[in-house]
């Protein structure tokens, strides 16, 4: 509840509320190109995979962990926090049938809305937020935050969306290289 004085002008409380909220999309969208660039730097210095989910890591202060289309881990980086439910947490991090619905089909991931979902875990109070790594269309794997649900928030939704798209950047090169 919000109290105001006699003298104070509705329109006026409105102007700042609504300067409030601009600003802080317009911030948030600020760091997302920010979080963006640090992360496609790591990949245009050749710096690999690895360097770059310890950058997301260092940034949300959470586990990451990149997987292929087959569930299968290709870089991962813990935070001491997780270290004692890791095993849990990967056994189900693992399992076709625990990814979203939403991600199953690798021709469909492009149509995600949002394109990082949060995902409660089997461990309690642990949850994810989970973005497909696309390229060419075709979801190549899954970028995962795993953290207590209630740390989760947006730096680390942002830090998830741009991950997946600097990791899809890395997987094409690599393939590339590979070929």
């Amino acid at each position: 509840m919000l109290s105001l004085t006699e003298d104070t002008r509705i329109r006026d409380v409105e102007k700042t509320i609504v300067g409030l909220l601009v600003n802080r999309k317009g911030n948030i969208e600020r760091r997302g190109t920010q979080i963006y660039r640090q992360l496609t730097q790591i990949s245009s210095r050749n710096e690999g995979m690895d360097e770059l989910i310890s950058a997301m890591a260092r940034l949300t202060k959470k586990t990451v962990i990149l997987q292929d289309k087959r569930l299968r881990p290709i870089s991962h980086k813990l935070q001491p926090s997780i270290i004692g439910v890791w095993d849990d947490v990967e056994f189900f991090l693992k399992k076709q049938d625990n990814l979203p619905v939403e991600l199953h089909d690798r021709h469909r991931v492009i149509e995600v809305d949002p394109p990082v979902l949060m995902q409660a875990l089997p461990v309690s109070g642990v949850a994810r937020l989970v973005a497909p790594v696309i390229t060419k269309n075709i979801g190549r794997g899954c970028l995962s935050i795993i953290g207590l649900e209630s740390d989760l928030d947006e730096v680390d939704e942002l830090v998830c969306e741009q991950g997946a798209a600097a990791c899809a950047l890395e997987m094409a090169k690599e393939k590339d290289v590979n070929e």
